[in-house]
């Protein structure tokens, strides 16, 4: 009957709405903890389908605050009253709708934690992930030369780590080119960089491409054309 009787106060433009009451009584809780623990007040966060979308480079500037409130709203959003007065930062995880904020707050606080002091074992594993550098991190292979019939990348079986190195780096090119155009549009890549990477997809056997998922050639090549025509032009 209660649950029945808060859908009725909610429904008010024909779908469930969280009241701002119980939110702004939890934000306040937890400002007034904030301030009694001499902590810095903490940036108040809303999951939401309209905020601004979340990516590596917002998870970097997060990981930079001391604390962060998290509001997981349900139904069909949280009273917008209540965001606009304690000013509510809104993020989006991605162009789909969940049935509540939990499983993206999860998101955000993984993908945030990554660039916390002692989180990975490595500290520079961060930097060489997926959009840390602004574009799809190559292909990764185990030790061993033979899995099932398929070599690895004879780059990475050379010993020579600069070698290996500058494959990766083109290998990133050429994954983002076929998988995320519209990253390779954004990222400022030097045309030499942009010609490394098309002369290492020419010279890569049909196996190999197989390997690295790079399956589509004439768009790969298409892109690259174009960004170093691009390049040589401006």
């Amino acid at each position: 009957a209660w649950q029945r009787r808060l859908r009725r106060q909610t429904s008010v433009y024909g779908h469930q709405t969280v009241m701002a009451e119980p939110i702004d009584q939890s934000i306040a809780y937890f400002r007034q903890l904030n301030c009694e623990t001499g902590q810095e007040p903490a940036e108040i966060i809303g999951l939401s389908a309209r905020g601004e979308v979340f990516n590596d480079q917002l998870a970097r500037e997060l990981s930079k605050k001391k604390n962060l409130t998290l509001i997981c709203g349900r139904y069909g959003g949280i009273d917008q009253r209540v965001l606009a007065k304690n000013k509510v930062r809104e993020i989006s995880i991605g162009d789909y709708i969940l049935s509540g904020g939990e499983l993206g707050a999860l998101v955000m606080i993984d993908a945030i934690a990554r660039h916390l002091p002692g989180v990975l074992g490595n500290s520079e594993s961060a930097d060489q992930d997926s959009f840390a550098q602004g574009l799809l991190e190559a292909p990764s292979f185990t030790r061993a030369r033979d899995w099932s019939g398929l070599d690895a990348p004879a780059a990475l079986l050379s010993g020579d780590h600069k070698k290996t190195k500058a494959w990766k780096e083109q290998l990133a090119i050429l994954s983002t080119a076929q998988n995320r155009e519209d990253l390779l549009a954004k990222k400022d890549l030097t045309a030499s960089s942009l010609e490394l990477a098309k002369t290492c997809y020419e010279k890569m056997s049909e196996a190999e491409r197989f390997i690295c998922g790079l399956s589509d050639g004439p768009k790969i090549i298409k892109l690259l054309n174009e960004a170093i025509l691009r390049k040589r032009t401006q």
